[in-house]
């Protein structure tokens, strides 16, 4: 697997580490491609929908198996409870330490804890347990409550606020999470069944619910109708079912905006409900149950209910008069009730009805992962925030979210709390023994109080010695507050652990499951369907399309039990990532045979002899490129960058920061490269196809066609901008003379966006020679309306002309190469043979006729983008195909995203499949140098290229034009070392940065005038916050942050001047403002905001998802503080800990790396809004650096805000 080389040092040894790197991914994707097994008997089929539950104990039983079999036991000597087995010294014996290390790692690849060696154990256990402290608290405060099978607490909403009081009040150690749930019962409500006889009515079901302070519950259900009056028999017949009535109407009558100020209702003789100004609309609302007001208008209205007719023909005729009929649109609303006793106990127990078409219903509407539906359809389950979740909001929400079905909750409901109890007890015995014994492991509950302890021995000798001393530290326990002890074994028998963590198996596979959700899978190696949700242990899977009727035959049958994901695809990729390297590193199949050594150390790529006599301005070279530029606003760093591009024979790299200008220097590069050689065959590459796309939409111009690009890649996963290269777009061309694309495969952002050719492009240039030629006009009239209208003959000859001289191809990395994994083409390969080489049709022995391709991989230029992120494997994937390599990337921002623990691991996963002591003992020497220098692996390979390359090969792009001046200036420091970077809107003459006309395409303006937060002045503003940030699990949260964001969100959502600004754009992406923070968990709390402001448009991402986005308006979130608190609620405390209120701390985590924080602040074009703790950021460099230039800006603002 590694070879063992002596000479290279440090290059070749990363070279093994990226080689044996790619290995891992490989086996790790096989690992994730095998079968999931499932119980046949769970599978489901509600509409197009496949149910299916994972066989969670599969692995376990076979691994018990093997135990059984190794120690010659039975299954009743195995405690799965007790989470150990017993068995006699002569069958443990013969069993050796070698083969139980192996059974233990064997274990842990299942979550089942199985030491090699045998244990003694104890307990010491509170003779009250803590929890039976917590029941005396709930007894005398007569709390109505009760513990479920998981220990978790179920009491009332009511009585938890109380406990919660209590718990802070009298400082109990009893912790309570904000996470509860609640479980109720449900059914279908009576619009479920009314539908069913009327599925086209338009109507609606609506729930409110009032829990009170004494806990009781009344709920107020109704059925809306639109626009349809029931016939009286339909009625009359469900009246006597389930009580349904007519209790209520509204006639609504909605005004054009240009007639609606008409009406002044201090100045009209006319009375007219209240305007509804977000529809203008009068909604005229009748009660049948009550009677009709004091107001003479309203009391004759009133006194028509009943007549229908007559009242809409007198409102009508007003409102057409006073407005005009054209400006007025009329709808109608018919509101029931109905009896929910009669409804419940005497119809619905009545009826036979399909639970299945009802969960289908259910999972279309409302299922999240926070609701789930029980498999009989008779209850569900809320997850909610009891502390600051309304739960009648939430049950109002979660009701009328799903119109069939009906919730029930009880007086007095209970939610189920799964809380925590601290027992310092306990706390001070586990680090008495600790402190003794070392390598002694403990479990405890600290809800019961109880605390088990095992310890490993090697002989019966040593056994004896541990027994005894583990005694007299027991023996120093209170015997008045513990009983304890250990527990006796037979002198012939030892004792093994033997525990199946099922917590972590169930997030192990919950995990596994989540990160292949979207991927399509087999069964019996015909295709099934796509994953689209995860509730473990259900899977949930999109069976629609060809073989649906096939599939669900098969699982009606109840006998599947395993399924397989189909990540052909994945497996493809990291293949061909891994072929390529091993080829570099190898020194095989290489256009350029250097490549295997400038890959790793860029200095060993040829230099430009002389370079300054070609980058000087008076240069031939200089002049040369001025005279041929295809884009006359190329800037001064892009020409230096080209020609340095042009001259170099290996290797040459440009760094393009945020916003430089990187497309069009790239069009540039591939139009100069064309021009001074015809025979040039470019490769244009990125690992997306937005990047792809915008570079080579570059390379179009009005003049001529000399550059003849072609997209390879299917047609509708292309940008409208690449899809005008298409072979698909241009054959379609050819046979039907039509371009646009299927719509019903265009984006929405495509719709209003027609699509392009570039063989219509060159047509039009030609037409446009000829108006400049001299020939004759009446000939010149014919040549021209020839060109118009083109036959298909004409247009096939277009296309073969185009195709025979393609210079240029356009394709993503990933998709590179030659053959996949079974030895056939790759789709890449396909089209470049139809290109370059040849395509023949052939017959094989047996008469069937197969393809083959021939074609000779290779260009004399690669051009790869957007780098940076890439690790050298993903580098070396397209330039192994290319003569001359130019890499573009920007290490300044962020690195290939590496996660050290899991790195390590793809070592560990090896060590267990490996055959010899050779290669473990070459994989450990990698692991401990990865180990070792992991912070240099950090790196970005780019970077790492970038830094040794000669001068010659190497360019900077430092003008941006995307962020306004005063955005510039606070990411400017990262780039003082490559040369600094200037905005190219201002230098070297003001394009309109500050113009108010925000069409100019120069203009940075955005006009928003708040008062407190932002004037239109202001471009970058620090939020200065003094709240605490929060342990989450791994992560962290701040929660004044959000609150601060919250604020601003509403100062937008009340100002008319956002609202104006919102009203100028058309395009999505101008109106999102970026939420973007370093933390996930952040995120998520960002997230919630998006229910709040619907009317905002909203992007929120990580930092690192953001990289390669921009949007005019971006808050930041920066999570850290100077200051850390245990609880969301905990409030600040200067007796304890001083000014700050709360235990300091100083750690910036993620948020310390410059690149992280270079792309943070470069996402904006018009408004950055930072909101972090500036105390506690300030104390870095970088940081004050940041702070620094917005105080010393005159439109800069610094704004300090006072947690709530």
């Amino acid at each position: 697997m590694i070879k063992n080389r002596k000479q290279g040092g440090k290059v070749n040894f990363m070279q093994d580490i990226w080689k044996v790197h790619t290995d891992v991914q490989e086996q790790m994707l096989q690992l994730r491609s095998v079968p999931v097994s499932i119980i046949p008997e769970s599978a489901k089929i509600v509409g197009e929908k496949l149910f299916l539950k994972v066989n969670e104990n599969d692995k376990t039983d076979r691994f018990l198996e093997r135990i059984k079999k190794h120690f010659n036991i039975e299954s009743k000597d195995i405690d799965i409870i007790g989470g150990f087995f017993c068995v006699d010294l002569k069958h443990s014996s013969k069993v050796s330490f070698e083969l139980k290390s192996q059974l233990s790692q064997k274990a842990a690849a299942n979550f089942i804890e199985f030491l090699p060696n045998p244990i003694i154990d104890g307990y010491i256990n509170k003779l009250k347990s803590p929890i039976s402290d917590l029941k005396d608290i709930l007894d005398k405060s007569n709390f109505d409550y009760d513990f479920d099978r998981n220990g978790r607490l179920q009491i009332s909403i009511n009585d938890l606020k109380l406990l919660n009081k209590m718990c802070s009040d009298e400082n109990l150690n009893i912790q309570i999470p904000e996470q509860s749930s609640i479980i109720m019962p449900v059914y279908p409500n009576p619009l479920y069944f009314i539908k069913k006889s009327l599925p086209s009515l338009s109507a609606i079901h609506k729930s409110k619910v009032s829990i009170h302070n004494d806990g009781n519950v009344t709920w107020n259900r109704t059925i809306e109708i639109s626009n349809v009056y029931l016939k009286e028999a339909f009625v009359e017949r469900l009246n006597k079912e389930f009580g349904l009535t007519l209790i209520g109407y509204d006639f609504i009558f909605y005004i054009d905006s240009s007639v609606v100020g008409k009406y002044i209702r201090k100045e009209s003789p006319y009375v007219l409900p209240k305007l509804i100004k977000e529809n203008n609309s009068f909604v005229f609302h009748t009660n049948l149950n009550i009677k009709a007001s004091n107001s003479y208008m309203m009391a004759a209205y009133n006194d028509e209910k009943w007549n229908l007719g007559i009242k809409y023909k007198r409102l009508i005729k007003f409102f057409n008069a006073f407005f005009g009929s054209e400006n007025v649109r009329f709808e109608s609303k018919f509101i029931y009730s109905y009896d929910i006793f009669k409804y419940t106990k005497e119809f619905l127990p009545s009826l036979e009805y399909s639970k299945e078409d009802l969960r289908q219903e259910v999972f279309n509407s409302m299922i999240s992962e926070s609701v789930s539906v029980s498999d009989n359809m008779e209850t569900i389950g809320i997850d909610f925030d009891w502390r600051n979740e309304d739960l009648n909001s939430l049950l109002e929400d979660t009701s009328n979210k799903c119109q069939f079905l009906n919730l029930s909750i009880f007086n007095n409901h209970r939610c189920n709390i799964d809380f925590q109890i601290q027992d310092v007890s306990l706390d001070e015995t586990e680090n008495m023994l600790r402190e003794k014994f070392p390598s002694i492991k403990t479990i405890r509950n600290n809800k019961k109080g109880t605390f088990y302890f095992y310890q490993e021995y090697q002989s019966q000798e040593q056994a004896i010695l541990l027994k005894d001393m583990i005694q007299s530290e027991l023996d120093k326990i209170d015997s008045s507050n513990f009983e304890k002890g250990l527990y006796n074994i037979d002198k012939d028998k030892e004792k093994y652990r033997l525990d199946v963590d099922i917590s972590a198996k169930k997030d192990s596979q919950v995990s596994a499951l989540k990160e292949i959700r979207g991927s399509d899978f087999n069964v019996n190696e015909n295709y099934l369907g796509r994953l689209i949700r995860v509730n473990f242990p259900e899977m949930i899977f999109d069976i629609s399309g060809d073989f649906f009727e096939k599939n669900k035959t098969l699982f009606e049958r109840k006998i599947i039990d395993t399924i397989e994901p189909n990540l052909i695809g994945d497996i493809e990729k990291v293949n061909r990532l891994k072929d390529s390297l091993d080829n570099i590193v190898n020194g095989k199949n290489l256009q350029n045979p250097n490549l295997k050594d400038f890959i790793f150390d860029a200095s060993k790529a040829k230099i430009t002899e002389d370079i300054e006599s070609h980058t000087h301005c008076n240069s031939q070279t200089y002049a040369d490129l001025e005279t041929h530029l295809m884009n006359n606003r190329v800037n001064e760093p892009q020409k230096i960058a080209i020609i340095k591009s042009l001259l170099a024979e290996d290797l040459a790299l440009i760094q393009g920061p945020p916003g430089t200008g990187k497309s069009t220097a790239i069009a540039e590069i591939i139009w100069q490269h064309i021009r001074k050689d015809s025979e040039e065959r470019i490769l244009l590459t990125s690992e997306t196809n937005l990047a792809v796309d915008n570079a080579i939409d570059r390379i179009v111009n009005d003049y001529h066609n000399l550059v003849k690009p072609i997209r390879f890649g299917s047609e509708d996963k292309l940008e409208i901008e690449g899809r005008q290269f298409s072979i698909e777009t241009m054959k379609r061309w050819v046979e039907t003379n039509s371009i646009d694309i299927n719509e019903n495969e265009a984006t929405e952002d495509e719709e209003c966006l027609p699509q392009k050719l570039i063989l219509l492009n060159w047509i039009d240039n030609i037409k446009k020679r000829t108006e400049e030629s001299q020939i004759d006009k009446d000939i010149n009239e014919l040549w021209k309306n020839f060109l118009s209208n083109p036959s298909k003959n004409t247009r096939e000859i277009f296309y073969t002309a185009y195709v025979n001289n393609c210079n240029v191809i356009g394709a993503t990395c990933s998709s590179i190469g030659e053959n996949n994994t079974r030895a056939n083409p790759t789709s890449f390969f396909r089209s470049f043979c139809e290109i370059f080489g040849s395509v023949e049709k052939r017959f094989n022995r047996e008469g069937k006729e197969y393809t083959l391709y021939n074609g000779d991989l290779k260009f004399s230029t690669v051009i790869q983008d957007e780098s940076s992120k890439a690790t050298p494997a993903e580098l070396s994937l397209p330039l192994i195909y290319g003569k001359k390599n130019i890499i573009i990337g920007d290490h300044r921002q962020l690195p290939p995203l590496l996660d050290k623990e899991s790195f390590m691991m793809s070592f560990d996963f090896l060590l267990d499949r490996v055959d010899s002591d050779e290669q473990s003992k070459q994989i450990n020497k990698l692991k401990n140098f990865a180990s070792k220098h992991f912070d240099v692996l950090e790196i970005s390979h780019f970077e790492r290229l970038f830094e040794k390359i000669d001068d010659s090969l190497r360019g900077v792009f430092n003008m941006q034009y995307r962020m306004h001046p005063d955005i510039n200036e606070v990411i400017k420091q990262f780039y003082i070392s490559d040369g600094g970077l200037q905005c190219g809107l201002i230098e070297p003459i003001d394009l309109g940065v500050n113009d108010p006309d925000m069409s100019n395409p120069a203009s940075r303006y955005h006009g928003i005038e708040v008062d407190g937060l932002v004037s239109k002045d202001n471009h970058v503003i620090w939020i200065d916050t003094d709240s605490p940030e929060l342990l989450d699990g791994t992560s962290r949260v701040n929660y004044g942050e959000v609150e601060a964001i919250k604020d601003i969100l509403t100062k937008f959502r009340n100002s008319e001047s956002f609202n104006n600004y919102q009203r100028f754009w058309s395009n999505p992406e101008d109106q999102q403002i970026g939420l973007i923070s370093f933390y996930g968990k952040q995120i998520r709390l960002l997230k919630d905001l998006r229910k709040e402001f619907n009317d905002i448009p909203l992007r929120v991402s990580t930092v690192d998802r953001f990289q390669g986005m921009e949007r005019n308006i971006i808050i930041v979130s920066m999570v850290r503080s100077n200051r850390i608190a245990t609880d969301k609620n905990q409030k600040p405390d200067k007796a304890i800990y001083g000014d700050l209120g709360f235990q300091e701390q100083k750690e910036l985590g993620f948020a310390k790396s410059p690149n992280r924080l270079n792309v943070a602040l470069s996402r904006a074009k018009r408004l950055l809004i930072i909101v972090g703790n500036s105390e506690l950021f300030r104390q870095m460099e970088i940081y004050d650096n940041v702070y620094q230039s917005i105080v010393s800006n005159p439109n800069g603002k610094i704004i300090k805000y006072e947690t709530k």
